[in-house]
């Protein structure tokens, strides 16, 4: 029975070649992913279990506190004067 691939012509040989290669490929790459997700779910467990979970109550006035607001729109403002310093003058005299 084996007569009848062993002699097949070449494109025959190349076809079935091709589409075991497929189904070799196809397999593998199911089972990388397999062993991908179940190493990425045991990692996460290992972190969870690790890591401590502590919940830090804030008092109200530090919640309330408003300067947070505040300090952002000074940094910001800062940000913008700091950009305007440079002179487009300078581009002009290359004409």
């Amino acid at each position: 029975n084996w007569a009848r691939f062993v002699h097949a012509a070449f494109p025959l040989k190349l076809l079935l070649g091709q589409m075991a290669w497929k189904a070799i490929a196809g397999a593998l790459g199911q089972l990388h992913s397999r062993v991908r997700n179940d190493l990425i779910e045991l990692e996460c467990q290992l972190w969870e279990d690790c890591i401590p979970r502590t919940i830090i109550e804030k008092s109200e006035q530090e919640v309330d506190d408003g300067n947070e607001e505040e300090e952002l729109e000074d940094i910001f403002d800062d940000d913008d004067d700091d950009n305007n310093d440079y002179e487009s003058d300078d581009f002009d005299d290359e004409e």
